[in-house]
């Protein structure tokens, strides 16, 4: 099975918020008894539904808080037809990873706290082999956090051999990039550009996959559309 996503309890938050870039609303700090969140595919928003979820403990941490399974794994759950499943409070007090086959995405930092108060994890698929595109969620931060949509943005990048290179691509309706694996792979000194907003640079190795633009103001903004 690939990992998929990260969970950690509140009193740790401190200590790793920083250095996951966890800086906005976060289920980390969720204080329910249980926290439901649904399951959708990032490509097209689609319910990732009745799908099997399994939280196992790192290695070297081991199942201190609560019995393990025969397999090793601590707790099992099961997405329901609407792609929501409930994940216990008490079970987040270890270092775990859940693992979903066929699609992979880190939830302390991209689990989505929407306007309704329900979590949302836009999950990205994988093959087989694990490999799968590499996936940005572009916001307006001027626009009270809002996805761009359909929206043309630049990606430029340095390849291993200091070419420079250009590649436009469109937000889909969830807000997402796709970017080839192979240009994450050899991808450096990467940036987005938005026509009147500030550029934003991206490292291919972070798992925060949500970047946020600010409109540039007046004098800086000579940008014309893509």
């Amino acid at each position: 099975m690939n990992p998929a996503f990260r969970i950690f309890t509140p009193a740790i938050a401190a200590m790793i918020a920083g250095a996951c870039g966890t800086t906005r609303d976060s289920i980390l700090f969720a204080r329910e008894e249980s926290s439901t969140v649904r399951l959708v595919a990032s490509s097209d928003a689609r319910p990732i539904a009745n799908t099997d979820v399994r939280l196992r403990p790192d290695s070297g941490v081991g199942c201190v808080q609560a019995r393990c399974a025969p397999d090793g794994s601590m707790w099992r759950g099961h997405s329901d037809a609407t792609g929501r499943v409930a994940i216990p409070r008490k079970i987040v007090g270890m270092l775990a990873t859940t693992e979903i086959d066929g699609y992979m995405d880190d939830l302390l930092d991209n689990a989505t706290l929407e306007k309704n108060g329900e979590w949302v994890l836009e999950l990205t698929p994988r093959d087989a082999t694990g490999d799968g595109p590499f996936a940005l969620k572009l916001f307006d931060e001027t626009n009270s956090r809002e996805p761009f949509v359909n929206k043309r943005v630049a990606l430029e990048f340095s390849d291993m051999y200091d070419a420079k290179h250009t590649v436009v691509l469109t937000t889909n309706q969830l807000g997402y990039i796709f970017i080839q694996p192979q240009i994450a792979a050899i991808g450096k000194h990467a940036s987005l550009k938005i026509p009147h907003f500030d550029l934003q640079f991206i490292r291919f190795g972070d798992a925060h996959r949500n970047v946020y633009f600010d409109r540039a103001s007046g004098k800086w903004d000579h940008d014309r559309e893509l």
